[in-house]
């Protein structure tokens, strides 16, 4: 496998690649308790978010820039047995998820 070199080098660049994570199961548990301690200012409108989310993705497409999503490299990950050991030694853990 080939090292990537990861970074912004320019904010004004052109845009090559990019990681996004489509909206999910994780925004479904929004609630009005839990936005603020979750980086979000509101609930958000899931099937509203979904749509914005791949019209953005397939306009990023159509101007040649590599997208990422998430979900798929993590699958990625965990299809691997030492890494998803690694991710579950590490990530998944009593304080975070109980």
């Amino acid at each position: 496998m080939t090292e990537s070199r990861l970074g912004v080098w320019s904010e004004a660049g052109k845009l090559r690649r990019v990681m996004v994570c489509a909206p999910g199961l994780a925004h479904q548990r929004l609630t009005p308790e839990n936005c603020d301690e979750l980086l979000f200012d509101d609930v958000i409108w899931l099937q509203q978010a979904r749509r914005d989310h791949f019209d953005f993705v397939a306009k990023m497409e159509d101007h040649d820039v590599e997208v990422l999503e998430l979900q798929d490299l993590l699958a990625d990950v965990v299809a691997v047995p030492e890494a998803r050991d690694r991710v579950l030694d590490r990530k998944v853990t009593d304080d975070l998820v109980g």
